[in-house]
């Protein structure tokens, strides 16, 4: 028997993943320089609605198959580094960046209503024949952020976006064949927590996550099997989860009393960039205890929520 040559697959810690945000919804911009995103290896599900012809016929199968809707849905998990995610950021919370703000050297970010849309391409390079996948009409419903003091893991924050079109390609959108390069600060881990209080009093937790969650719905219309955009389908919400060590009763009483609280916690990188977070008005949902010989532990989820016109969360940003 000959023998044969094995056709090379694509990989993950091959690929890349590049973005330009969009002057039109659906309509990546003309000559467009492309910025790299620094992310683990993303997800690109494509999606499609069929039509199936029930046409009868003396077989009792289906006459026919069409794609009457095609869009995708991407995930991109990151290990949370200082710059890295600041747009996407910005395009899921619908709000620019404010230069300077609560005081000079620092930007804050707050949740808007500014709409924001995206072209993403994945790029398969090391594929037998390199090939290009392009989102295009990109929009975030959402991300999970995840701060954990258990096992040596960086930061991670994962967002997910809808895509309006997908396209496949041999060669790349970019209009100089090359990326602009991403952010390249160290990935931040829990040790870089370098403050984190309840109510302005220093807090000892294991772990905090954040889920923030804005449902989208695509704008059908009839002449064209993509969405023309995406409709705000239900209220944003933003949930999280405290844990812990149970020391005292207070996390208890703050649940069953129903306690008004806010929360406040702040990352430094080894190069002294700090990335915060402040959700200033949030009730606990739910508390539970575990159980065993061992250390007990507490978990506590709340949800944030906006008692005067203050956004439920800020982020905000001060390079070293």
């Amino acid at each position: 028997m000959a023998a044969t040559t094995m056709t090379l697959p694509a990989s993950g810690a091959g690929s890349e993943l590049a973005y330009i945000q969009e002057t039109t919804f659906g309509q990546t911009p003309a000559s467009p320089s492309l910025v790299a995103v620094r992310c683990l290896p993303p997800q690109l599900d494509p999606q499609a609605e069929a039509f199936i012809s029930e046409q009868i016929n003396d077989l009792r199968v289906a006459a026919g198959l069409r794609h009457a809707y095609q869009g995708a849905q991407l995930s991109i998990p990151m290990e949370l580094s200082y710059g890295a995610a600041d747009e996407f950021l910005s395009g899921a919370l619908m709000k620019d960046w404010a230069s300077d703000t609560p005081g000079a050297g620092t930007d804050a970010l707050d949740f808007g209503a500014v709409k924001k849309s995206y072209s993403m391409e994945l790029a398969r390079l090391d594929a037998a024949t390199a090939y290009y996948l392009l989102a295009k009409g990109c929009v975030f419903t959402g991300f999970d952020l995840n701060i954990n003091a258990d096992g040596a893991s960086a930061v991670s924050l994962t967002l997910n976006a809808l895509a309006a079109s997908l396209s496949a390609s041999n060669t790349t959108a970019d209009a100089g064949g090359g990326y602009t390069a991403a952010p390249s600060n160290e990935p931040m881990i829990a040790a870089d927590v370098s403050s984190i209080q309840i109510d302005a009093s220093d807090v000892e937790i294991v772990g905090l996550s954040l889920s923030y969650s804005d449902p989208r719905s695509p704008q059908r219309v009839i002449g064209s099997k993509n969405a023309a955009g995406f409709i705000a389908d239900g209220r944003r919400s933003l949930t999280g989860t405290i844990s812990g060590y149970a020391t005292s009763k207070a996390d208890f009483d703050r649940y069953l009393n129903e306690t008004e609280s806010a929360l406040t916690a702040t990352l430094t990188d080894p190069a002294g960039n700090a990335f915060a977070l402040s959700i200033p008005t949030w009730k606990a949902t739910g508390y539970s205890e575990g159980q065993g010989q061992t250390a007990i532990r507490f978990e506590m989820t709340f949800e944030a929520y906006d008692a005067d016109g203050t956004s439920p969360m800020r982020i905000t940003r001060t390079a070293a």
